[in-house]
């Protein structure tokens, strides 16, 4: 009997610490459980009126020396579109650079070109030259040739009924010069009495003509 008894006697004290971590986890549950009653009904309150005025007043703004607010500036964008002043100068510099170039080549090129035209010319001899043509049956003649661009109008012949020729009377600078017959405006004839041919690159034949010096050979009268 005693022993049964001792055996209870242990049992109760092995149970004993449990029972007591249990009862102090409770307790602390409830702790908590009060604590976060009472923050829940905690009222809402605002913050004070002049509590952001006197945050921002207390904050000491950062001043910028002249030379980094010009820099700022230039960098700043203008409008929506990213456009900044900077740029703005780049833009302008390169189409006055595009305008200076294109006045160079344009204006100043061609004067050098027509000054340098001018003094060739002034050098050269211009000559006397007669074209003559003997074909009474046309309505019309005129001379086309390197000379006027193989364009008909400028070196249109006359008719000399005396003669009974086609006759053209010009002056022309020395060189070589080929030309042709423009007959009825629409056949295109060597000159028969020419001295020189070549050949034109179409299977046809232009006359040459070459003034050296006040000498030509070609068809003058």
């Amino acid at each position: 009997m005693n022993g049964k008894q001792d055996q209870l006697m242990i049992l109760n004290e092995e149970e004993q610490p449990m029972n007591d971590s249990s009862h102090l986890q409770d307790e602390k549950d409830r702790g908590l459980d009060s604590i976060v009653k009472a923050i829940a009904n905690i009222p809402d309150a605002s913050p004070p009126d002049m509590l952001l005025q006197n945050i921002m007043a207390r904050i000491q703004p950062k001043t910028l020396g002249f030379f980094r607010k010009w820099w700022r500036g230039l960098r700043a964008p203008l409008t929506a579109v990213t456009i900044t002043p900077l740029r703005l100068a780049s833009l302008g510099a390169c189409i006055a650079l595009w305008i200076f170039i294109t006045w160079t080549v344009m204006v100043q090129f061609p004067q050098d070109q027509k000054i340098h035209t001018a003094t060739a010319s002034k050098n050269r001899i211009n000559v006397p030259i007669v074209f003559a043509l003997d074909m009474p049956g046309v309505s019309s003649v005129d001379v086309i040739g390197t000379f006027n661009s193989w364009t008909p109008g400028d070196y249109h012949m006359q008719w000399d009924p005396k003669k009974r020729l086609w006759i053209l009377r010009v002056h022309m600078r020395e060189g070589t010069h080929e030309y042709a017959f423009l007959i009825n405006g629409e056949t295109i004839l060597p000159d028969p009495n020419a001295m020189v041919y070549r050949e034109d690159g179409f299977g046809q034949k232009n006359s040459v003509l070459i003034v050296n010096r006040g000498k030509k050979n070609g068809n003058h009268i």
